[in-house]
């Protein structure tokens, strides 16, 4: 599937917005980290390789990134729909001879060789295109090439502006953080007892806020 978002950027503000990031980043460094880098990345025009485990929040992250840059329209492309992955490399070329795209591509790591290799092509015969394409994947970019599910030249593409997303459990004060927001966010009290065993998923901190 491909979807598309032609209305006013407010329509796509992630529920995270960079004012969050930013105000939970002063007490905790990951998030403060993980600010910076979305700050600075979100007015750089060059392709942008997203990567953490499932529900850490890659999508919102590339959202962000959008919704900090100066470009008008999002376009998300499916690449594990059969019927869009035929055409998707024609489709991406199409929108980057436009000037004003988001280009967000998840679970890149699916995408057939034979197509990353077109798809390497296509940005380097765009590469004054003012749109961007930026993809994610639950794999670090370095080992996905160590294990050849990338090419040397998609590597080198997307390795130049890479964000890692941490786990939940990536640290104590990270996951105050996330708990705080989350309990903000929903109008409720910080849990005073919290799981013992953490998931690595945020979507799971989420719903454990919600049933509080």
């Amino acid at each position: 599937m491909i979807s598309t978002q032609k209305e006013k950027k407010d329509f796509l503000v992630p529920k995270i917005s960079i004012q969050t990031l930013v105000s939970q980043g002063k007490n905790c460094e990951i998030l403060r980290e993980l600010a910076d880098q979305v700050s600075q990345f979100a007015h750089i025009n060059l392709p942008t390789f997203i990567y953490g485990g499932y529900g850490v929040g890659k999508r919102t992250i590339a959202r962000l990134l959008h919704t900090e840059s100066s470009l008008s329209e999002w376009i998300e492309i499916d690449i594990t729909n059969e019927t869009v992955i035929k055409y998707v490399a024609q489709v991406i070329e199409k929108i980057l001879e436009k000037n004003s795209y988001t280009i967000y591509i998840p679970n890149i790591e699916k995408l057939p060789i034979p197509l990353q290799e077109q798809l390497c092509k296509i940005i380097s015969e765009n590469e004054t295109s003012k749109s961007r394409i930026i993809v994610s994947s639950r794999e670090n970019i370095f080992f996905s090439l160590q294990k050849n599910a990338i090419t040397p030249d998609f590597f080198t593409l997307f390795s130049s502006l890479p964000i890692e997303l941490p786990t939940i459990e990536a640290s104590f004060e990270y996951r105050k953080a996330i708990v705080k927001w989350y309990s903000e966010f929903f109008n409720k009290k910080i849990p005073t007892e919290l799981p013992s065993l953490w998931p690595e998923n945020i979507r799971s901190v989420r719903t454990f806020i919600e049933e509080q």
